[in-house]
């Protein structure tokens, strides 16, 4: 064989392996953030909600006689509200070439699709985009100071995606929840 036939060979047996390969190596970048946004909540606002619960499973109920959705119309609300006065944790944040660490627990980068940035009003945060379908988002937060040098870094392994909050996170926020 000649060289040229070598080499035809050669790139016709490649195949991505998923692996990316690259020599930007970098420092850790490490932060502390809330794991979410806390909105300060009163009284009339849990009053609200659960009034409005049983004003709407009671609706439910007279018009298709249904009980048990209107029972779960009234835990899930009941469970909203409890989960809803949890006060958000601290947590520790760490960005290194294959992974996103949040306190202990470890992501691979390899198991995310993209990444955008979000802005959420007074703060911005991260969102991953997982490869698996019915895996949930990962979104963490950090100092708008930090913005820059952890796209940079994040945009070395995943590619940027533009995304905005839709309807739903948009309802939720303005709700204070």
């Amino acid at each position: 064989m000649d060289e040229q036939q070598v080499q035809d060979q050669q790139e016709a047996t490649w195949e991505f392996n998923g692996a990316v390969e690259t020599d930007a190596a970098m420092d850790p970048i490490e932060w502390t953030a809330s794991e979410y946004i806390s909105h300060e909540k009163d009284m009339m606002w849990y009053v609200a909600v659960t009034l409005g619960s049983v004003i709407i499973a009671g609706a439910v109920y007279f018009l298709t006689k249904e009980l048990i959705a209107s029972i779960t119309i009234v835990v899930v609300a009941f469970s909203a509200v409890f989960f809803a006065g949890r006060k958000p944790e601290t947590k520790t944040y760490r960005i290194t070439t294959n992974t996103v660490t949040i306190d202990d627990k470890k992501h691979s980068l390899s198991d995310f699709k993209s990444f955008s940035i979000v802005d959420e009003g007074a703060i911005d945060s991260i969102w991953f985009k997982p490869l698996a379908r019915f895996k949930p988002m990962l979104i963490i937060y950090f100092a708008p100071g930090d913005e820059e040098k952890i796209a940079e870094a994040l945009s070395n392994f995943l590619p940027y995606e533009n995304r905005e909050l839709d309807a739903l996170d948009r309802l939720t926020r303005r709700m204070r929840f």
